[in-house]
């Protein structure tokens, strides 16, 4: 992939502060699981991923095939988060989930961000079809090859709000809130990305996965 350069401006946090910003339980178990698994590597290897570790984590989990820059198409999606799209996610590019504007600003930070194999931190905004809006968290982290190239982004999803407030309604339409890349324990990057540059269980929905 091509370097790209964030046009929106999006926080860069050290570990420290990324796990405090974090508010789901779940998003930071899965973050906790992903940096023990790295140890003092920049990202884990897609082998060392055991899903017997974090059963109660698989629901809410996906796992992404970064094909190009503005494709990042699901191989493994769980059902929880299935059922809160109402559907199947099989060969489908998670950009797609957003339109316009958030699109590009998603597409511009996954672009510098999985170059530089760092961990994104989403806030979303969703609505059913009664128009009610619920807040979501999302995370995405760089699963690397022997070569330490992108081979997956590891990713999770979760409803800030009672999460059974959807009350079985599909998510419809969403936006994006916040954007925020999770500095590893060892950086050193300034806090304002425009200072620095004056970016239930899992279900098989591919077989090339």
């Amino acid at each position: 992939m091509k370097r790209v350069r964030l046009k929106h401006s999006a926080s860069l946090l050290g570990s420290g502060m990324a796990v405090k910003m974090i508010q789901h339980q779940g998003t930071q178990e899965l973050f906790s699981y992903w940096r023990h698994l790295r140890g003092f590597n920049v990202a884990p290897l897609r082998e060392d991923i055991k899903p017997q570790e974090i059963k109660s984590l698989l629901p809410h989990l996906f796992l992404l095939e970064p094909l190009d820059l503005r494709h990042y198409i699901f191989r493994l999606a769980g059902t929880a988060f299935c059922a809160s799209y109402g559907r199947e996610f099989r060969d489908h590019n998670f950009l797609s989930l957003w339109q316009g504007e958030d699109f590009r600003k998603l597409q511009d930070a996954l672009g510098c961000g999985v170059e530089r194999l760092q961990p994104l931190l989403l806030r979303n905004e969703v609505h059913t079809i009664d128009k009610v809006p619920y807040d979501c968290e999302i995370i995405l982290l760089p699963v690397v090859d022997h070569d330490g190239r992108l081979e997956r982004l590891l990713g999770g999803m979760w409803m800030l709000s009672n999460p059974k407030a959807l009350g079985g309604k599909s998510i419809v339409e969403q936006s994006i809130t916040s954007i925020r890349w999770l500095n590893h324990a060892n950086d050193n990057h300034p806090s304002d990305l425009n200072a620095r540059s004056k970016h239930p269980h899992l279900r098989l929905v591919s077989s090339n996965g």
